[in-house]
């Protein structure tokens, strides 16, 4: 089975309203996938999955919490580490 790649739409921190409209979502409406990679509402995430009617991986933010935002980059640089 050929593979091919997989088209990732990846929205974070700032809501970006242009993705809603008709002319944007025309030149990706071919994505395969969203990746939100946090500190989005979940409000904005529902109408980009409505939308785009493509599976939403979502990995919580972390802005609001220090404590979480530093165990984050502790464990972001220990993968660096061992990558």
């Amino acid at each position: 089975m050929p593979s091919r790649a997989l088209k990732v739409l990846s929205v974070s921190d700032r809501i970006d309203s242009n993705l809603l409209e008709r002319d944007t979502y025309e030149k990706y409406k071919d994505v395969d996938l969203i990746l939100s990679c946090g500190d989005l509402p979940y409000y904005h995430i529902e109408k980009l999955f409505q939308l785009y009617e493509v599976p939403v991986l979502y990995v919580r933010g972390c802005a609001k919490n220090p404590n979480l935002k530093k165990r984050h980059t502790a464990l972001v640089d220990r993968l660096r580490i061992s990558v």
